[in-house]
């Protein structure tokens, strides 16, 4: 197609903010990339922070992957950029090394002894989302997606749920934070 900038990324991006009841700051903040195709080649990662509550402790942050290289080359072209993680240093989270299980709607692994599971349910919306220069051209990138809010989201650890929840807009078009981002392609920008 003229004008099309070439593939840098094929798979899918789910996200999430999760927060506690009645707080405005999310308490854990979450991008799962499955990579089906890349530069860098294809896997998983999951970039994780928490607020470092009792409930979801610090330890807990860092990039799960089984892919260092292309987790790092995901995090520096594209998560650092995301306005879900404004303010989180997403270069500074450290590196763990795992391996994931899951469908396309929970992602699970281990780590240090516990078991965690992200998940995402019960979709108010899906439509397509195409967003040319990403973030003001920060990115040198264009998004293509098809964009699923979900009214459910949930980090459950060792099988228990942490008492956390997404915040959810009803209505004639839906959002929240937490969705599922399916079909994503991220292309080199063109010159315009």
């Amino acid at each position: 197609m003229p004008g099309m900038g070439a593939v840098a990324f094929c798979g899918e991006n789910p996200g999430l903010r999760l927060f506690r009841a009645g707080q405005e700051r999310p308490a854990l903040v979450a991008s799962w990339w499955r990579t089906a195709w890349s530069p860098r080649g294809t896997g998983q990662s999951v970039v994780l922070w928490t607020d470092g509550g009792a409930d979801l402790p610090a330890d807990l942050r860092g990039v799960y992957t089984g892919a260092p290289d292309l987790a790092g080359w995901l995090n520096a072209t594209f998560t650092r950029h995301f306005p879900e993680f404004a303010g989180i240093d997403v270069d500074a989270l450290p590196i763990r090394p795992t391996a994931f299980d899951g469908d396309a709607a929970t992602v699970g692994w281990r780590h240090d002894g516990h078991r965690l599971e992200l998940a995402w349910a019960d979709e108010l919306d899906q439509r397509v989302v195409r967003v040319d220069e990403f973030i003001d051209g920060s990115t040198g990138h264009d998004l293509s997606t098809v964009f699923c809010p979900c009214a459910t989201a949930s980090i459950r650890i060792d099988g228990h749920p942490v008492p956390l929840a997404p915040q959810v807009e009803r209505g004639a078009r839906p959002s929240s934070t937490a969705f599922l981002a399916r079909c994503e392609v991220w292309t080199v920008s063109s010159p315009r």
